[in-house]
């Protein structure tokens, strides 16, 4: 064991490392990742260009505006509302206005007739609307006469450079006519109330505005954009940076810390290098902010620390919202939207609209107090709307508070972050209290006693004492792990689940301890309960007296374990190597034995040739192996492994088998299995759980002993054996015995294990029927799949297919009963009620649609993503219908003194200032001033006349008097940041004049606006259909993309298998994307028709157009993307990047066809090539035909208006001719007549295998006489259902150089087998031997390069429909239920509705479905997907079924009712099967005879027991004494009567030895050897077993293990064989 310090520097600088080369590998996503964030940076710099505005010259000198009558302008009229008397009377005076001769003033009764007057649109009229005498509103269109805001904004200029002058907005009312409009009103208002005409003052007003001194000024709402995207510049690389955190604590980081991650050094790596990223891009961002002087005054470093310091609180930010959403893509999102929102929200702070105090409570929302700084910034360079530059040193105290906020808010979210990582649930039950940081203890460890037993700590049941075998005296006082009264409870959705209900008892040093029992038994919580991956509930668990719950203890217990947990754990963008090196630094491995340890793991578990592959490229098998590597990373003291052999070959698993053996001295190791064998084997200790119980524990002996059902007798028979003969002589022996297997060739009993003294007589029997046809017989102990069945409650004799022999014994006959029907319900014949033709193609296009409707629902993503960008297509309508209403309901301004002025006594506010009057009139104007202050406006007078008010800019506005006293002029200065100065001043002029004739009126000027419709509507009705058309083309992607993930889920070479109709699929698929695009499409044309402003009858004749041209082109356009999805149905989905390629092709010929101004021709080739445009070019050239298309075509307006809309039926006609030819020449060859494509089977012709068989077995010769005879046959009913004659099959392989050969590499090599009626052959092989390729060839999706197959059909010389086929994956629909899985394949299998029904209720009765039929596949257990696909391969009786590990991943019970029903499937049967697995077990439970290939070639072949005697090299024999003083002599004697014998254990009570057959041959004498033994020294037990098919399999799996040496000789890999005493 080595030295493990678990140090945070070196697991942060390993996982720095990791994170570089992720983002290194994962090219994709780190080129989205940088792009994203550089299109943003790159928006921002072109945003950037035009945003600032520096008036840096001396002063704006005065801009002088004349007199207010100067006006001139004829083309508008004057409307007022309401008529009456007095509005009459003020409108004649306004006549009489100097600027009014020969203009038109219309009078209305109210304001909503105003708007019905039909006015020509090229003249503008002005509205008058009388609130009352002295109130009125001044009504304009959108952009006519005044401006469009109401004021300028904070940081907008107020004045714009135009040819070499400066222009001011604020003189738009003055030069357009609004002063003088209003001073016309006010002047008629005033005589009307007064008599007394002051038309010629106002008239004679002269407007200036005042001299403007240097200023800074943003570009409005420009500006706005720009810090919104300051704002979210961080976001692509943000989002990324919490999908990846997300991701690796969801799957990997809880793991991790099992192995001794800190959680600092995980939070560390992650910062680190995206503080890198966030350095980068917050240099880029300042660059662009100071460059473009979008900030002026302040310097680089602020502007840069202020980016920096958001970018990092976003990081924090996106720990805490990892570790509150769960999932990835929810977190990123949530992150994006946070961000937008709080950026948002810090507007307010640039506008100035909340207190201090709440703007600085908010600047704990990191992107609000970014968008503080960033106003901060602007601000001090200018502040619009004050009047003096901000010089105060506040400001940069300001600045820098916002920055210390910036660093408080990325500390807070780090302290949230590791505050709620603890607080929360965690995926294995992990939570503290939210109160833990108080606790002395979380501060402080206490080193206390090393175990205590608490009060709930009790032993396991007392009743359990018969069930658990003692403990050899050796291993007592090496109790390593102490499992006491351990509970553990999870929330579920039905309440509480007990995963284990006090379970109690102790591994042992220096044992390998298997844990067993069925799925749910709890085998895996007590795994991850050792390993301290979930606590327990109560109870406790110490190792090596260690408390594995407890912090204080948990160091000292991660470095002494090595885990192997369920999940592979290990990433897959880093090679084998690499994963190893990185959790060997995580493990706290010295440095400098890093590599060391890595290379001998690697070595260890023979993984040298694949250390530089990804281990997203590895196999499961290898995947798997991987993970146990990292288990033993540093020679831990504990190994604690979770199935750590599922996946791997045969092969494989012996050579882990026996490198845990060598690791046994002196270490714990405890895994867990499904594999009874393995555990049988591998484990010197078996303990049994059973729902969260412990059931037993003890050797393989003497569970055996105690629970199994005895042993298994095998007989291999010739055509000559009489079956009733034996089994008289064997029952006359042992009259309990009983016959659980009978076929052709085999004969299986069980004799009790209390007979073993009636053995030897028994075998002296046999050995002399020889000629009686018993070629051979062996003899082999039960098994514990027979004890763990037992234990659960079920006999597996009793589940045997005794009952379909008939000769189960009178305590089985209620199974024998059920065992029957069984095999009458699975050997149902629905062959007579299949449909086929048209009408079965009819039938499975109903089933597919059916099916495509289910996946679509279930399809959230993309449907959310079409209504997305259903929505968004009418983005831009609904913001202009928008804008009309609201602009249509005319806003109104009002304009008053209290905007600009201070009132009397009010205190300095800004922007407010006083009212600046100069009195140059020689006299007193007393009474003027009065009627000022009157109306609570605090003047600055000037009497003497010394001051100029153009020059007086720090005041917002000012009045000169002019004249004498009794004929006033006025001349008034403007402050050009105030865009409504020179109305209000016009106003307080005007109320000034009338307070001098003692009115106490005042008149109330409002500013108006109205839209005008006709402004939104002016391209006709195809002007929206250039918004959603485009849109609408990138939705097909993602409707009719599904084919993609059912071809590399491998559903469509499933379905093709079962017999389906190539074109059955894609017109089922069609029958339902067609109608739902079309009414999407639909769906926006009508959208569209509600937002135009066209008569109905206009709307429903474009209707009429684009209804029968949609249906077209959906058409078109669903079949475009299934000839795309079947192109690329190798690569990725990739819905987006299609979706997004058909928008910019439609939009790019959009813009080409208007700015080009194609030609009728130029659109008709456009409209022709370019599919995805054709509806948008169809209806422009139906809108715009011209009268010489004539000249070029040849024929009449209406015919070509015809012919466009014809072409989207042609490109769909196009596009299902071209999918058919895909289909024909691409796919596999198909089962059946597709009689809408036309492609017939496609017969491969038999090319003679070039080789020569060559030396083979004498079994395997007469296999192929066998084959050759039955090709030769013409009777097709004599023939077997699978004929493989000479099956050769040859791969080109790629080499390294560039210019050497290339190699052939040869997959098969001369096979031939066949597969009679009611047969089950078995093909077993080590991993290359060439067992997939046999099965590909046999299924047509390979062709074979010599050779021929036959596949025997329906019956009658017909064609084979379609293929049984359970491949190993489950080729199912996670989101389908069962029972839609059951009706589409019987829909497609050709079996009619009614017998469909009755044919799956029977099959799921018999399968034990009922209860699943409802049920989602993603939600049901592995067991169960299993037994589905077994199902739907049996479904509809086919002739031939091939079964590819049906029983994998199912626990022993439900491998027990797989293997009854494949049984029941085949036996007495016309079908045939042939069934490739990895498990021997399996293989001997089901199989009547076994092929087993090594390199290519057919091995051996023949029944179970006949391999077992040929090739079968060894007995086991196993012993135990009752003392161990007996051990000595025992061993001596044993040696004497078997001199060949090989001692394989040494412990005092266990004797285990190896005997050679020679030894063990005949039968009888060894056990009678073996009795008197038994008595002579008063053994407890003993069982001598045969070689199990397991051990012959791996002897011929060596003949490859050498080939394959001999083929790597050259190369720089080590190979290391498997040692032949091994095996």
């Amino acid at each position: 064991m080595r030295k493990r310090h678990l140090r945070l520097g070196q697991q942060m600088w390993a996982l720095l490392c990791k994170n570089w080369l992720r983002k290194f590998r994962m090219r994709r996503e780190t080129l989205l990742e940088w792009l994203f964030s550089l299109l943003l940076i790159l928006f921002v710099y072109q945003l950037s260009s035009n945003l600032h505005q520096v008036h840096d010259a001396p002063e704006m000198s005065v801009v002088d505006l004349g007199r207010v009558d100067n006006f001139n302008d004829s083309n508008y009229m004057m409307v007022f509302a309401p008529e009456s008397e007095a509005t009459h009377e003020i409108m004649n005076k306004v006549a009489s206005a100097p600027f009014m001769k020969g203009r038109t003033i219309v009078a209305c009764p109210d304001e909503k007739s105003m708007n019905e007057l039909d006015l020509n649109y090229s003249i503008d009229a002005v509205r008058v609307i009388f609130k009352d005498t002295f109130s009125y509103h001044l009504k304009f269109s959108w952009g006519q006469r005044i401006p469009k805001t109401k004021e300028h904004k904070d940081h907008s200029a107020p004045c714009e450079p135009l040819n070499n002058k400066m222009i001011c907005e604020n003189s738009a009312f003055w030069e357009k006519g609004f002063v003088a409009f209003q001073a016309a009103i006010n002047a008629g208002i005033i005589e009307m109330i007064t008599n007394h005409s002051v038309m010629e003052e106002l008239m004679s007003v002269i407007g200036s505005n005042m001299k403007m001194p240097p200023f800074i000024a943003q570009g409005g709402v420009a500006t706005d954009f720009f810090i919104f995207f300051c704002v979210i510049s961080f976001s692509s690389l943000i989002y990324y940076l919490s999908v990846n955190i997300t991701q690796e604590r969801q799957y990997m980081t809880t793991l991790m810390a099992m192995m001794g991650l800190r959680e600092s050094a995980f939070w560390l790596s992650w910062s680190l290098m995206y503080a890198g990223f966030i350095l980068v891009v917050a240099v880029l961002m300042s660059l662009i902010v100071k460059s473009a002087q979008v900030v002026v005054l302040t310097g680089f470093m602020v502007v840069f620390l202020l980016f920096l310091f958001y970018g990092l609180s976003l990081i924090t930010l996106s720990f805490l919202m990892s570790v509150l959403i769960k999932k990835p893509f929810l977190t990123g999102l949530a992150i994006f939207i946070l961000t937008v929102f709080w950026g948002s929200l810090g507007f307010t702070a640039l506008y100035k609209h909340l207190p201090a105090f709440v703007e600085w409570t908010l600047c704990f929302l990191s992107p609000f107090a970014f968008t503080t700084g960033m106003a901060q910034l602007i601000h001090l360079d200018y502040d619009v709307n004050s009047n003096v530059n901000l010089n105060s040193p506040n400001n940069s105290y300001l600045i820098m508070a916002t920055l210390f906020m910036l660093v408080l808010d990325a500390l807070l979210y780090l302290v949230l972050a590791l505050y709620f990582d603890k607080i929360t649930l965690s995926k294995y039950g992990h939570q503290r209290s939210p109160l833990f940081f108080l606790k002395s203890s979380y501060w402080f460890k206490r080193r206390g006693a090393s175990h205590v037993v608490l009060e709930n700590e009790i032993d396991s049941d007392p009743s359990l004492n018969d069930s658990l075998e003692p403990v050899s005296p050796e291993f007592q006082g090496k109790e390593a792990i102490r499992i006491k009264n351990l509970k553990k409870e999870y929330s579920g959705k039905h309440g509480k689940v007990e995963a284990l209900r006090g379970l109690g008892f102790d591994i042992y040093e220096g044992q390998i301890t298997a844990l067993l029992g069925h799925s749910g038994a709890g085998k895996t919580t007590l795994i991850n309960t050792l390993s301290g991956l979930s606590p327990p509930t109560t109870g406790s668990v110490t190792i090596y007296n260690q408390t594995v719950s407890e912090m204080d203890d948990s160091d000292a217990v991660l470095t002494i374990t090595g885990v192997c947990p369920q999940s592979n754990v290990q990433f897959g963008f880093l090679t084998v190597r690499e994963n190893l090196r990185l959790f060997a630094k995580i493990k706290g491995i010295l440095p400098h034995e890093v590599e060391q340890e890595v290379q001998q793991v690697l070595q260890d578990l023979e993984m040298e040739n694949i250390q530089d592959i990804l281990a997203q490229n590895l196999s499961g098998g290898q995947k798997r192996k991987l993970t146990l590597g990292i288990a033993i990373l540093g020679d831990p003291q504990v190994l604690l492994l979770d199935e750590p052999t599922a996946g791997l070959d045969p092969l494989s698993r012996h050579r882990i088998w026996n490198l845990l053996k060598e690791r046994r001295a002196g270490r714990v190791i405890v895994f867990s299995t499904q594999f009874m064998d393995e555990a049988d084997i591998l484990a010197d200790r078996k303990v049994f759980i059973s729902n969260g119980r412990l059931k037993c524990a003890g050797s393989s002996l003497f569970l055996k002993k105690k629970w199994g059902i005895g042993y298994h007798l095998s007989l291999h028979l010739n055509e000559a054996c009489d079956p009733e003969g034996i089994t008289s002589l064997v029952k006359k022996h042992i009259s309990d015995a009983r016959l659980t297997t009978q076929s052709e060739e085999r004969l299986v009993y069980i004799l009790p294990l209390e007979r073993t003294n009636k053995f030897p007589d028994l075998y002296r029997d046999l050995d002399r029927c020889s000629n009686q046809g018993i070629e051979d017989y062996g003899v082999s102990m039960t098994t514990l799949n027979e004890v763990f069945l037992k234990l659960e409650g079920k006999s597996m004799a009793d589940e045997s297919d005794v009952g379909i022999c008939g000769r189960l014994q009178s305590d089985g006959a209620r199974d024998m009963e059920s065992l029957v029907e069984l095999e009458q319900v699975l050997s149902l014949d629905s062959s007579g009620s299949s449909v086929s033709g048209m009408a079965l193609w009819r039938q499975q296009l109903c089933a597919v649609a059916k099916v495509r409707f289910f996946k679509l629902k279930n399809e959230r993503k993309s449907l959310m993503t079409v209504l997305l960008l259903f929505g968004i297509s009418f983005v831009p309508q609904l913001l202009e219908h928008l804008v009309y209403k609201v602009y249509h309901k005319s806003y109104s301004w009002g304009l008053s003194p209290s905007m600009y002025f201070l009132s009397p006594g009010q205190p300095p506010q800004d922007p407010l200032t006083h009212l600046l009057v100069i009195n140059r009139t020689g006299s007193s104007i007393d009474n003027f001033v009065h009627a000022l202050r009157q109306q609570g406006i605090a003047l600055d007078l000037d009497a003497l006349g010394t001051r100029n008010g153009t020059e007086e800019a720090l005041y917002n506005g000012a009045i000169t008097v002019l004249g004498e006293e009794k004929a006033l002029r006025f001349s008034v200065a403007c402050n050009a940041k105030r865009l409504n100065c020179f109305p209000v001043l016009m106003d307080i002029i005007s109320n000034g004049l009338l307070g001098i004739f003692n009115s106490s009126e005042r008149i109330q000027t409002d500013r108006s606006t109205v839209f005008e419709e006709h402004m939104l509507y002016e391209y006709g009705f195809m002007s929206n259909a250039f918004f959603w058309i485009p849109v609408a083309a990138s939705l097909t992607p993602y409707i009719a993309m599904g084919s993609i993930s059912d071809h590399k889920k491998k559903v469509l070479s499933q379905l093709w298998t079962s017999g389906l109709y190539p074109s059955a699929y894609w017109c089922g698929q069609a029958l339902v994307d067609i109608p739902i695009y079309f009414l999407i499409l639909f769906l926006m044309q009508i959208m569209d028709s509600v937002f135009s402003s066209e008569e109905f009858i206009s709307v429903m004749e474009s209707l009429l157009i684009q209804i029968p041209c949609s249906i077209g082109y959906a058409s078109s356009l669903i079949f475009m993307t299934y000839v795309i999805s079947f192109i690329f149905r190798n690569g990725r989905k990739n819905s987006g990047i299609w979706s997004f390629f058909f928008l910019i092709v439609t939009i790019f010929f959009i813009i080409a066809t208007d700015i080009n101004e194609y030609g009728f021709l130029e659109l008709l080739i456009c409209t022709f090539l370019v599919p995805p445009f054709t509806l948008i070019g169809s209806l422009l050239i139906f809108s715009e035909v011209s009268y010489d298309s004539v000249d070029y075509l040849g024929t009449s307006e209406s015919q070509l208006v015809f012919l466009a809309l014809l072409i989207p039926y042609l490109h769909f006609l196009l596009f299902f001719f071209i999918l058919r030819c895909l289909e024909r020449y691409l796919r596999k060859k198909s089962l059946r007549v597709d009689p809408v494509f036309r492609i017939s089977p496609r017969s491969c012709p038999a090319v003679p295998n070039p080789e020569e068989p060559g030396e083979e077995d004498e079994d395997v010769q007469m296999e192929r006489v066998r084959t050759t005879g039955a090709m030769a046959t013409l009777q097709t009913d004599e023939k077997p259902v699978i004929i493989a004659s000479c099956l050769r099959k040859e791969y080109i392989g790629r080499t390294k150089r560039c210019f050497s050969k290339m190699k052939k590499k040869i997959a098969t090599r001369n096979i031939s087998f066949c597969v009679k009626k009611g047969e089950v052959l078995g093909l077993l092989g080590h991993n290359g031997a060439g067992k997939s390729t046999t099965i590909s060839m046999i299924t047509g999706d390979t062709i074979p390069t010599a050779g021929q197959v036959f596949l025997k059909g329906s019956g009658g010389g017909a064609a084979l429909g379609f293929l049984g086929y359970c491949p190993q994956e489950n080729v199912l629909w996670p989101n389908l239920t069962v029972k839609e899985h059951l009706e589409l394949y019987a829909a497609v299998k050709g079996l009619k509705k009614k017998d469909a029904v009755v044919t799956i209720t029977r099959l799921v009765n018999a399968l034990k479905l009922q209860d699943h039929l409802k049920a989602l596949v993603r939600t049901l257990s592995e067991g169960v997907k299993r037994k589905l696909c077994f199902v739907l391969s049996i479904l509809g009786n086919p002739p031939v079924v091939l079964l590819d590990e049906p029983s994998t991943g199912m626990d022993p019970e439900g491998q027990q009712q797989m293997w009854q029903a494949i049984r029941a499937t085949f036996t007495n049967t016309e079908r045939g099967a042939l069934l490739t697995t990895h498990y021997m077990a399996e293989a001997e439970a089901v199989c009547d005879r076994v092929a087993i290939m090594v390199s290519g070639r057919l091995r051996c072949i023949g029944s179970i027991q006949h391999l077992k005697s040929k090739f079968g090299k060894d007995y086991l024999l196993e012993m135990k004494v009752k003392t161990p003083s007996q051990v000595e002599p025992l061993n001596t004697e044993i040696m004497r009567l078997f001199p060949q014998a090989a001692r394989q254990e040494r412990y005092s009570s266990l004797m285990v030895y190896k005997l050679p057959v020679e030894d063990v041959r005949p039968l009888s004498e060894a056990f009678f050897k073996l009795e008197r033994l038994k008595e002579n020294f008063d053994l407890e037990e003993y069982s001598l077993s045969q070689s199990t098919l397991e051990q012959v399999f791996l002897e011929l799996s060596k003949e490859q293990e050498l080939d394959d040496f001999g083929e790597e000789a050259n190369s720089s890999v080590k190979w290391k064989l498997l040692p032949q005493e091994e095996l």
